[in-house]
């Protein structure tokens, strides 16, 4: 009998270590997703600064992670539609420059820190994502992309 309550008390602390280890990541990841979405969230504004594009400061942005997974560092933007034509390509590039004059790298050399992953407008809003390229969940949510 007593062999039985050993067994039952050694499996309640194996998983009372297990869900503490779990809970522990958790909250690691969402302070790194939150870290990372307000850096974002400075650059893109920033970014919009220079172009001259109108935006509700402070700027906000929407965890694509709902969607995609945890640990993906993709966050997405509505703003009003600029009246001067601001292309995907032009903002990728501003943020390229804006991360490099930050210092901001990438953990993957193949890409920039921030990459634009969706572009779109509609009915006098745009709405484009920025990927912040820093672990590899981004990565492969990128390449998923890429093949899409």
């Amino acid at each position: 009998m007593y062999w039985l309550l050993a067994i039952l008390a050694v499996g309640v602390v194996l998983a009372g270590v297990i869900w503490l280890r779990i809970a522990r990541r958790r909250r690691a990841l969402r302070l790194f997703v939150r870290h990372s979405q307000q850096l974002t969230d400075q650059v893109v504004a920033e970014v919009l600064t220079v172009l001259h594009w109108p935006f509700d400061n402070p700027l906000h942005s929407d965890a694509v992670a709902d969607v995609w997974g945890h640990g993906i560092m993709g966050f997405e933007y509505e703003t009003d539609t600029p009246k001067i034509k601001i292309t995907r390509d032009r903002l990728q590039n501003q943020l390229r420059d804006t991360a490099e004059d930050q210092h901001i790298a990438s953990s993957d050399p193949r890409y920039p820190a921030f990459v634009i992953t969706d572009f779109w407008e509609r009915d006098g809003k745009t709405h484009f994502d920025v990927a912040f390229v820093t672990n590899a969940p981004t990565i492969a949510y990128l390449q998923d992309i890429q093949r899409v």
